[in-house]
């Protein structure tokens, strides 16, 4: 039985109650790795919408399910972005933190943020959207000190009208792990606690 269905079945015998694991890992995939960072950071060139420069290098910063450590220059948010306006280098808060930021989507899980910085027509502030794909060989290495280099997303976008930046990984830890698959007889103790409290 994997953890989070462990806890689900616990908080079932204890107190008929299940309520939000914090920085839970959606389905089947794992999110030990990304959470194991302090901060991920990652550069790409030619592609950053906030630069006068279109060949300019964008660094995007990101810390999952805990803010950015205090001595960086989005204090309190968990995904940044740092850019070059052309006489300076500048920073905008591309969503502050939170502690459980994953979902399942289509092709894996995804982490959203939101509330992030106000740029240009965006005034209730900038939000986004990190994807994860499966591909056993990308692996994120997590650092325990200091700043760890994420992979190189596979694609990145920036939606003006919706003021969202969407960013594309791959990521071992989103391919389904067999490890995950619960039988269904511990379901079914799961269900019949659980119809007991109700």
């Amino acid at each position: 039985m994997d953890a989070r269905l462990s806890l689900l079945v616990l908080s079932a015998l204890l107190g008929c109650s299940v309520g939000q694991l914090s920085c839970a890992a959606p389905g089947n995939y794992d999110v030990t790795d990304l959470t194991k960072a302090a901060l991920w950071t990652v550069t790409t060139t030619g592609r950053c919408p906030f630069d006068v420069n279109s060949n300019a290098s964008c660094t995007f910063k990101m810390s999952f399910c805990q803010p950015m450590p205090e001595h960086d220059d989005c204090l309190g948010s968990s995904v940044c972005v740092t850019y070059y306006n052309g006489t300076e280098a500048k920073s905008l808060s591309l969503g502050k933190s939170q502690t459980d930021p994953f979902a399942l989507n289509d092709l894996g899980f995804q982490a959203t943020y939101g509330n992030g910085s106000a740029y240009g027509n965006c005034a209730s502030g900038l939000s986004s959207k990190i994807s994860f794909e499966c591909n056993r060989s990308a692996l994120w290495i997590p650092k325990t000190q200091g700043e760890s280099v994420a992979p190189e997303p596979i694609s990145f976008s920036y939606n003006f009208a919706r003021c969202t930046y969407n960013l594309w990984f791959e990521y071992a830890g989103a391919c389904p792990s067999s490890a995950s698959v619960v039988s269904s007889s511990i379901l079914l103790i799961l269900l019949s606690v659980l119809k007991v409290c109700v």
